[in-house]
This record gives structure tokens, sequence and C-alpha cells, in this order.
């Protein structure tokens, strides 16, 4: 019973820090996220798909990436500043593809928050 016992709590424990990890990681990072390797089950770090984003802007300035959902697909929503745009390019976690993509003004004080 013991030895079950302590099974079940090391298997939980390894699926909570495997599952969290990527998620809180890639949440508590303001404004460096660029640098963040956070990874997906299988798929794409946050830093290849802020270079997915700013390939498809041409370049810019990373404001934020997190985590998200589209359409029922898990996503990077990657935000890129550039030349007074705001850029939001949602890159697929596990293909990589771009599969969304927005623009919209900067804020009143010219940020993209």
């Amino acid at each position: 019973m013991a030895r079950r016992s302590l099974l079940l709590l090391v298997g939980g424990t390894l699926t909570a820090v495997v599952v969290g990890t990527p998620v809180g990681a890639a949440l508590a990072t303001p404004g460096a996220s660029s640098s963040a390797t956070v990874t997906t089950a299988s798929g794409v770090t946050a830093r290849q798909a802020v270079e997915i984003a700013r390939g498809y802007v041409g370049g810019g300035r990373l404001v934020e990436v997190e985590l998200d959902h589209e359409h029922g697909r898990a996503v990077w929503d990657v935000e890129i500043a550039k030349s007074g745009v705001c850029h939001e390019v949602d890159v697929d976690r596990v293909t990589g593809a771009v599969v969304g993509a927005d623009q919209d003004s900067p804020d009143d004080d010219g940020s993209c928050d």
C-alpha cells in the first residue's frame, strides 16, 4: 500500500511539473519573453514562435508572447511593434505555422500593450 501511494505521489508530481512549468514560465516572464525557451509537449518554443512572427511581419520589436487558444488550436500569441503598428501573430504551437494575424494602432501613449 505504501509503495502504491509513493508511486502515485511521484507520478502526480511529475505530471504537475511537466504540464505546469511551460505555462507558468511563459506567463511569468514579462518583457523577457524573447529569450524564453518554453516548449509545449511536442512543438515550438516561445523563442521560435517570436522568430516566426518577426519573419512574418518583417522584423520589429517584441512586445509580448503568451500561450493561448484560437479556434480550438493551441497557439503562441506573439505581439510585435513595427513602424508605429502593433502586429498580433498567432503561431501554431505544434507546427509553427502562422494561423492568424492582425494589426492595430498603438495606444494613446504609443505602446502596443
